[in-house]
């Protein structure tokens, strides 16, 4: 049990990318009073929260509704974890949205970056293998450690640079992109 939890956590961490959201974060907020800079790190991990709990309690509901198995949301949840992944690791995006006041920075950082398709996945995904329970904890503490290091953005960027940022950005996109890989062969039962 506490080891399906720390998995839990470790993934929810990953995906969410704290550190990805963190460089988006300094950029989006650069001309940011101290306080906008707060607002906007409150509201962004908010807006994530929000949406994540959405799916964490409606997602299999929603796909039943919709007449989607759960093994095709596990093959189209791999191929958009894996995307995400070939986007961390190759450094492309895909949003090009441009932020003007803390509340449009929120929400861009808030979705697609903290809370986007990878998230979902693995929150629909989470909750069918390990419980309702575990993942809502799960999200939780990747909820607040993804606060913690938006408060300190500014801060740990200059102790640890932007290479350094980029290196562990970079490994945890092979990591999501592996576990993509494992939702879809799972399915297939390699």
């Amino acid at each position: 049990m506490v080891t399906q939890l720390l998995q839990s956590i470790i993934t929810f961490l990953i995906v969410m990318d704290p550190i990805a959201s963190m460089s988006v974060f300094i950029y989006l907020t650069r001309k940011f009073s101290s306080r906008d800079k707060f607002r906007a790190a409150n509201e962004a991990v908010f807006v994530a929260g929000a949406l994540a709990f959405v799916f964490i309690f409606l997602g299999e509901p929603l796909l039943a509704l919709m007449g989607i198995t759960f093994n095709s949301f596990k093959v189209a949840g791999g191929i958009v974890l894996f995307l995400l992944g070939l986007e961390m690791i190759l450094n492309f995006s895909i949003s090009t949205e441009k932020a003007k006041d803390y509340n449009v920075a929120a929400v861009i950082i808030a979705t697609p970056l903290i809370t986007g398709p990878g998230v979902i996945t693995t929150s629909i995904l989470s909750v069918h293998k390990i419980g309702l329970v575990m993942t809502s904890i799960s999200a939780l503490i990747s909820l607040l450690a993804t606060w913690i290091l938006l408060r300190g953005a500014e801060r740990i960027y200059k102790i640890l640079g932007q290479n350094a940022l980029n290196i562990i950005s970079k490994a945890m996109g092979l990591i999501i992109a592996s576990a993509g890989i494992n939702f879809i062969i799972s399915v297939f039962g390699f």
